[in-house]
């Protein structure tokens, strides 16, 4: 939480949760996080059975942007 990750951060993020299997929790509220970066993380959750919780609170543009991933 709140360590100034921005979505090139978050497509990181993306990429090891994609292969990661033991990661069960992960809080990446207050960041800098665009919908770009959101949609790159929900896509790698399609292969990652693990993880149970994700917070992704407070960032930019996550409020306005929720419909287009819904």
């Amino acid at each position: 939480s709140y360590n100034l990750i921005d979505t090139e951060g978050a497509i990181e993020i993306a990429k090891m949760l994609s292969v990661n299997t033991t990661l069960l929790k992960l809080y990446l509220d207050g960041n800098n996080i665009r919908l770009e970066g959101v949609i790159e993380i929900v896509k790698a959750l399609c292969t990652n059975t693990s993880l149970q919780t994700l917070n992704l609170n407070n960032n930019i543009d996550i409020d306005t942007g929720i419909s287009e991933i819904t």
